[in-house]
């Protein structure tokens, strides 16, 4: 047999199987070494824009405080009127979707709700002028709204809540039960920040809790629910004494005997200036990150509309501290899950939330900081000089 010679073969060889899996080995390691580092930086990146989201909103209130001489009213009004994150849209570069609700025929005095009005014959007044699709693409204009999201959690990509309402099956609002979708009305923007709720509760007890002089930090219906009567300011008025936090419900020009809440609730006016916020700016929260389950994002009542100020969509706009509802961990169900989930501040970045002071500065907060930090600095004027950890 002839040896065939390889003009240039020289002394190269293949790599053995063994080398090409050590080499693949070794690239897979460090790709496992640098993920991490890359999700790292990108997380803080995202926290970055978090945190510039609640900055411009800190400048937004003290922008409209400034041009209106007084700081942002929580709510227009009952009967689903806009709240807090709608008036302070021209002041947050959104101007265009402002003027389109202010230009309709009642004003910003409007019935606020969504899309129809076919679960809610009373409503008959929303949106005035304005036919279906518009009301729904008017709705996806708001969910565009960049600054009112995580980007930790979500993008603004304009999709509205499509949840379900628990308690629809008879149970109670505050339990988990088994719902039904939710009535189209009710779908609107949803959003990543919340104001504080602080409500003064004179002496109220209730099971399992001390009887208390002053019960702080309460979030409940009253601070936007359409129970009083229409006409009767002098009740609109004794409910929003009650509050203690820092965006309290609007103050009207209108008389006690205006007889109609649509006509009254164009004629607000802010409530307060920031010599209400007496503890302070710097040491007063004035919006926080809302703590949602990924699993309820657009699928759930609790991922609620900022659009309207209406008992079914409270934690749209609020959230607060209390025994019921401390600071919640990110996407961690807790002891009293089922029940408040709705109420609470956190976030999706871990370990931390964060907050926006009266001074405009913002603040990442520990997910471990004890309710008896958090509602002093929600508290306007309890006295307490806290210090965050």
């Amino acid at each position: 047999m002839k040896n065939v010679k390889i003009e240039g073969g020289g002394n190269s060889r293949a790599f053995t199987l063994v080398e090409l899996l050590v080499v693949i080995a070794i690239i897979g390691i460090l790709i496992a070494l640098l993920l991490p580092a890359v999700q790292a930086a990108r997380e803080a990146a995202r926290r970055m824009q978090c945190t510039n989201h609640m900055k411009q909103i800190g400048l937004a209130v003290h922008t409209f405080t400034d041009a209106q001489r007084g700081v942002p009213p929580a709510t227009l009004g009952a009967y689903s009127r806009l709240t807090f994150w709608f008036v302070i849209l021209p002041y947050m570069e959104q101007t265009a979707v402002y003027s389109q609700m202010d230009g309709l025929n009642d004003g910003l005095g409007i019935n606020a709700e969504g899309a129809n009005n076919n679960a809610n014959p009373n409503c008959s007044g929303e949106l005035p002028g304005v036919d279906q699709a518009a009301k729904l693409e008017y709705l996806r204009s708001l969910a565009r709204v960049s600054m009112y999201y995580c980007p930790t959690r979500r993008n603004a990509s304009g999709t509205l809540t499509t949840g379900a309402r628990p308690g629809d099956l008879g149970g109670s609002p505050n339990h988990c039960v088994q719902p039904k979708p939710m009535e189209q009305w009710r779908h609107g923007p949803s959003s990543d920040y919340a104001i504080p709720a602080v409500t003064h509760r004179a002496n109220r007890s209730e099971t399992n809790l001390p009887t208390l002089a002053d019960d702080p930090g309460v979030l409940d219906n009253d601070q936007m629910t359409a129970a009083w009567p229409q006409t009767n300011l002098a009740n609109w008025d004794s409910a929003t004494s009650r509050e203690r936090a820092p965006f309290r419900g609007a103050r009207f020009s209108a008389t006690t005997g205006e007889t109609n809440w649509a006509s009254v609730a164009k004629t607000w006016i802010p409530r307060d200036t920031m010599a209400y916020w007496a503890d302070g700016t710097s040491n007063q929260l004035i919006a926080g990150e809302k703590y949602m389950l990924s699993g309820d994002l657009y699928s759930s009542h609790w991922d609620s509309t900022w659009l309207w100020s209406h008992e079914d969509v409270l934690s749209g706009t609020y959230r607060g501290f209390h025994f019921y509802y401390p600071f919640a961990r990110s996407n961690v169900r807790e002891t009293w899950e089922c029940h408040h989930t709705h109420k609470r501040f956190g976030s999706s970045h871990t370990g931390i939330a964060n907050f926006t002071l009266g001074d405009g500065s913002v603040q990442s907060i520990k997910t471990t900081t004890p309710n008896t930090i958090m509602i002093p600095l929600c508290h306007v004027s309890d006295g307490n000089s806290v210090s965050i950890p």
